[in-house]
């Protein structure tokens, strides 16, 4: 199983390029299996992705005065809902106040989702930019 979906995308663009060229069908009877199974590789990624705990890298911290800390980047894995707790970095729990993705407000950010968190409880120096935060359980 390919657990890196770039890794997929990059074996189908593969694909297709060698499924393109000249070649006699007897050199590429193969790659249709293997191209039908890319797809498959991805889904089982990307189920396997949702229904892992929480996990976010974190692209940009910032402070918004009298709201909180508000971390950026893009959810690996599980899913995150405002009022959970996230440890950043094995510290202690804080709690999600809120979410927001593309300006849009949310009560959910999922796997493969890029968005905010804000953070209530966290001093904005606590967060480094690459930190990893996980749910804390």
């Amino acid at each position: 199983m390919i657990r890196n979906p770039g890794i997929s995308l990059c074996l189908a663009l593969l694909l297709v390029a060698c499924s393109n060229d000249s070649s006699t069908e007897a050199e590429t009877s193969g790659a249709g299996d293997m191209q039908r199974a890319v797809p498959d590789t991805a889904d089982v990624t990307e189920a396997a992705a949702a229904d892992g705990p929480f996990e976010m890298l974190v692209a940009d911290v910032f402070n918004i005065s009298g709201k909180g800390v508000v971390v950026t980047g893009q959810v690996k894995t599980g899913a995150i809902s405002v009022g959970d707790s996230v440890c950043i970095a094995g510290g202690p729990p804080v709690t999600v106040a809120g979410i927001e993705m593309f300006r849009e407000e949310l009560d959910t950010l999922a796997a493969g989702d890029r968005g905010g968190l804000l953070l209530q409880d966290v001093a904005k120096d606590d967060i480094a930019k690459g930190a990893v935060i996980r749910s804390c359980n």
